[in-house]
């Protein structure tokens, strides 16, 4: 046939959308196809909702629209008409908010919002546009955006300018603050002058895609504070401080930092809640300074904050993690001996 039929997007072999339930081990998956007008282009889930992305720009919801008190059928979703006419070009479903992102840059988000996830300072039980602002400029403009994702507290969106924008709640946003709900799109410094190339979501952690920077310039950001502490088979710890000009009250969350040996320019930095880690996977274009046999990452315990008399409870939170990591190399030292002993 001509090819210029097999990439036309009105090809009945595109956009088929087809769902199925969970079963138990004893029942074969039967996927049922769902019939729409148009093609469905993109899909996102939440917890219990899901968005379509169908051409021509429009966008179906389904599932459990708690915020409208609905339950709509996967087999017949409905449309968001507040949306009609924005040619919507993604979509991105949170835990149980919305996202979608016109092709003119702009941001709606609708659903729960009461860790301001979605932008607004009420409830959003329609499409409403969030408008990211930047006031470092004079005078401020407003930013276009290109790429979008949800978790179940945070939104983030990716700007043409290559930089990434947070609100919504929690450490996973990345943002120097303590202070939540974050209501309206702030800017993540902590990736100031890296390029963005992607976001993505989990329900309480977030990634960036990073282009890797130069060597000289990587060395620069993490120079060493203090020596190795230790090395396992599989990872070694090392405390770094980043050398950059910040007041006292500067604070962000707690990490650490997976230099991943692998060949690329990419990196990927992680925003989890202040309890977990939060990891930097950088991508090496070299190997040989790896001690690792296997090839697996190594690990360092990264201290990309500052503490003062305002946050006594994070240096507390500091020094817990240094005596856990002494207390796991103390052990492998132990383990270490007792297998010598034993075989002796």
């Amino acid at each position: 046939g001509d090819s210029r039929d097999e990439q036309a997007p009105t090809s009945p072999d595109r956009g088929l959308l087809h769902v199925w339930h969970s079963a138990g081990h004893s029942r074969q998956l039967c996927p049922d196809r769902v019939l729409l007008s148009r093609p469905v282009l993109q899909v996102s889930l939440g917890e219990h909702h899901g968005l379509l992305l169908a051409q021509g720009g429009q966008v179906y919801s389904f599932g459990e629209l708690l915020w409208r008190d609905l339950s709509v059928p996967v087999s017949a979703p409905v449309p968001e008409v507040s949306l009609l006419g924005k040619t919507v070009v993604r979509v991105a479903a949170g835990g149980f908010h919305c996202g979608a992102l016109s092709e003119q840059g702009s941001v709606y988000m609708w659903g729960e919002n009461t860790a301001g996830q979605c932008g607004q300072t009420e409830k959003v039980p329609e499409p409403c546009p969030v408008i990211v602002v930047d006031g470092e400029v004079v005078p401020p403009v407003v930013v276009r955006i290109v790429d979008l994702a949800c978790g179940r507290e945070h939104s983030l969106a990716l700007s043409a300018q290559n930089e990434l924008w947070a609100w919504g709640s929690g450490c996973q946003l990345g943002l120097v603050t303590n202070t939540f709900p974050v209501g309206k799109p702030q800017k993540v410094e902590h990736l100031a002058g890296r390029h963005v190339i992607q976001v993505a979501c989990g329900a309480y952690h977030s990634l960036a895609l990073v282009r890797r920077l130069p060597p000289q310039d990587y060395n620069t950001q993490h120079a060493p504070k203090k020596k190795e502490r230790g090395q396992s088979p599989h990872y070694s710890v090392t405390e770094r401080e980043e050398l950059s000009a910040v007041e006292d009250s500067h604070y962000c969350p707690l990490g650490v930092e997976l230099t991943e040996v692998m060949k690329g320019e990419l990196s990927f930095l992680a925003f989890p809640p202040l309890e977990n880690f939060s990891p930097t996977l950088e991508s090496q274009g070299q190997t040989d300074s790896v001690t690792e046999t296997d090839g697996s990452p190594k690990v360092h315990l990264l201290s990309g904050w500052r503490t003062n008399k305002n946050f006594s409870e994070d240096l507390e939170l500091q020094n817990l993690l240094e005596e856990l990591s002494d207390q796991s190399l103390d052990k492998q030292d132990t383990d270490s001996l007792s297998s010598h002993t034993s075989g002796l």
